[in-house]
């Protein structure tokens, strides 16, 4: 590690070098913003590049607040920060649940947006929020151009303003946007596109995002004028809600000027005309609400192509599909600013259980017929009207379809059709919740795997950072300053029942948009148990959970003490060659503190996702794993392996979690 002096403090670099071509990591102290801007400038010198902001010696997340004072010397145009042309990851530090603060509020006179992005550039933000921020022209906070791409996750944007165009993006010239779990409010643009306008070959991808109160001159949420080849989609919606607040009757929420936009799982509440369309817009499973009886939803219905499944509480938008829903009473009760849906409402299970390939392709290539999470974080899809299906509900909001989660909901589970893959789920006694999924590579290189830590919704489980983990190597080469953690996807488990054997359960698997791995929706089967869903749990129910060596971190191992005497095991690690591998229990001898394992491992795989053939896959002996528990919450782990390169060896390793319900023996 070198530290590098600045003007308003110290800035500090770590040099990650791995197999796998690691970012080089920048950390910043939060709120100094000359460092911020210098580690972009360093960041601008290398491929990618990851700024950990990290907190100071009060323990705060310090806002990042520019004045003018810090452009005097350096004026860098109308933009805040260097222009980007390299690929950099703005986030908290590794396990630092905070939300990042960028104020542009106290830069007065001074009309900056946040960022430029382009030339092939790359910009992605984690946790952040971007406020107050504002040009004369398009743009009001980013402007990507020139093949940049801007991908923003769990973040709030507001208060931004653009004397053009897109009051707080700016997309044009083949540059793509993506907004995930996003709150975006308040914004204006004085042209069109409210939060975003896309232009000329740019597109967009938006999933799980709120608006309100956003404001433009045509379209107050989004504009676009942006037409690509062969009819390709070029904005994409999902799963999202906007509210009306467009500050006037003659104006909609989206207007499509040129090129093909999808709504996909969405709820427009609108004041004026929901959807302008000049140009193509297709609708999915939407909830469309108009709360002035003397305007339409629609404007244009002429370019208005219904692919199911939408409700409409009005016929301005000619739906015409057997599945549509058109003048009929929408169910929708806003509460404290939350549309809900009352019982009865016609939008309960109203939409697919399942999406087939030619209507995902004419929505831009998603996978889920409803996202993972409607916009309260409840998961989808849910089996609302209890008659046995997990269907979606039309819009943006379900209605909960089973008793809330319990701590016997802790176990393996499978999709009986896919058999060699499954999730280790763990319910903690917080609320949190803890899964590991193992899979396989989508280019069947390989097995893979990811691990997220979520929250319990209701009955459902969800996590929206799955991790697919990278950079590490089995054995005494393994090097946690190497490891890469990228977000693979959001996920969801929705349970109708606590025993998930006559009623299977539903996993939902939504990829995220720098991710190789598709969209995924199956079945969820309970595979073992360690606590009894009646009944109290068995003394030695407290020896399960997940455990690891924190000097090894990025590997790990569960361990489930079934009730009925058994003990599952998987082992989450990497092979020789740095490959991500996954090793599986078969037959397990129990000896008091010790479990002796026969190991098992994917000798040959098959592919992530709807291709997935169970054929392919060949499950072979590794091995064996000796665990010795030394303590409740500490276990010796030895192995010895019969797969050459492997070899054998110990750790030390220690509990991270505790499953709710179970204690020490």
């Amino acid at each position: 590690m070198k530290r590098i002096n600045t003007a308003a403090g110290v800035l500090a670099v770590t040099l990650a070098m791995g197999a796998q071509a690691a970012p080089e990591v920048f950390e910043v102290l939060a709120g100094n913003e000359e460092g911020l801007i210098a580690a972009f400038e360093r960041a601008a010198a290398v491929p990618e590049a990851e700024i950990r902001v990290i907190r100071g010696v009060s323990g705060e997340l310090e806002p990042f607040v520019f004045t003018r004072d810090l452009f005097e010397l350096n004026p860098r145009g109308d933009t805040v920060l260097p222009r980007i042309s390299s690929r950099v990851r703005v986030t908290p530090a590794p396990g630092d649940p905070g939300i990042l603060l960028f104020d542009g509020s106290q830069l007065a006179a001074e009309t900056r947006r946040f960022a430029t992005i382009g030339f092939g550039g790359v910009l992605e933000l984690r946790r952040a929020r971007v406020s107050s921020f504002s040009t004369t022209d398009s743009g009001g906070a980013f402007r990507v151009d020139f093949n940049g791409r801007l991908i923003m996750s769990d973040c709030r944007l507001d208060a931004n303003v653009s004397g053009g165009s897109g009051g707080v993006i700016f997309a044009l010239n083949d540059a793509s946007v993506s907004i995930d779990r996003c709150i975006i409010d308040q914004n204006l643009a004085v042209g069109s596109g409210g939060v975003l306008a896309v232009t000329e070959r740019a597109r967009a991808r938006i999933n799980n995002a709120l608006f309100t109160v956003n404001a433009g001159a045509a379209g107050c949420v989004l504009s676009q004028d942006s037409r690509l080849d062969d009819d390709v989609v070029a904005t994409a919606i999902r799963g999202s809600t906007f509210l009306s607040g467009c500050g006037t009757i003659f104006n909609s929420l989206i207007d499509n000027r040129d090129g093909v936009l999808a709504v996909q799982g969405s709820t427009l509440i609108a004041a004026a005309d929901a959807i302008n369309a000049v140009a193509p817009v297709r609708l999915y499973g939407n909830l469309l609400v108009g709360d002035v009886a003397s305007k339409s939803i629609c404007n244009g219905s002429d370019q208005i192509e219904s692919l199911g499944f939408n409700l409409s509480t009005e016929e301005s938008c000619a739906l015409d599909q057997e599945t549509d829903q058109s003048g009929a009473e929408s169910g929708v009760e806003v509460r404290n600013g939350v549309p809900t849906l009352k019982q009865g409402s016609g939008a309960i299970d109203g939409a697919s259980p399942e999406l087939n390939a030619a209507i995902a392709q004419n929505l831009g290539g998603t996978g889920l017929p409803c996202g993972y999470k409607d916009a309260r974080e409840l998961g989808r899809p849910q089996d609302g009207n209890g008659d046995g299906v997990f269907e979606c509900d039309i819009g943006d909001y379900e209605v909960q379809g089973g008793p809330d989660l319990v701590a016997a909901q802790s176990a393996a589970y499978f999709d009986p059709a896919r058999p060699g893959e499954g999730v280790f789920l763990e319910l903690l006694p917080d609320g949190r919740a803890f899964a590991g999924l193992f899979t396989y590579r989508p280019d069947t290189a390989g097995p893979a795997w990811a691990v997220g830590i979520g929250k319990t919704v209701g009955n459902s489980v969800v996590f929206d950072e799955m991790l697919e983990v990278t950079g590490g190597r089995f054995g005494p080469d393994l090097n946690p300053s190497e490891i890469e953690r990228r977000t693979a996807a959001g996920m969801a488990m929705v349970f109708s029942d606590c025993e998930v054997d006559a009623r299977q359960g539903k996993l939902a698997f939504q990829g995220s948009p720098d991710s190789a791995f598709p969209d995924l929706l199956v079945d969820a089967t309970r595979l073992s148990t360690v606590v009894p869903c009646s009944g109290p749990a068995p003394a030695n129910a407290g020896r399960s959970g997940s455990f690891f060596d924190p000097a090894r971190d990025g590997e790990g191992i569960f361990v489930q003490w079934l009730s009925d005497g058994r003990v599952l095991v998987i082992w989450y690690t990497f092979d020789p060659e740095g490959n991500p591998l996954w090793i599986i229990s078969g037959e397990v001898l129990v000896d008091g503190d010790r479990v002796r394992a026969q190991m098992l491992y994917p000798a040959r795989s098959t592919r992530f996702g709807p291709d997935f053939d169970p054929g392919e896959i060949a499950l072979e002996s590794w091995g064996e794993l000796v665990l010795e528990y030394t303590g409740c919450d500490t276990l010796r782990l030895d192995y010895q392996s019969t797969v050459p390169g492997f070899g054998a060896g110990g750790y030390d390793y220690q509990r991270i979690t505790r499953l709710a319900g179970t204690s020490c023996p």
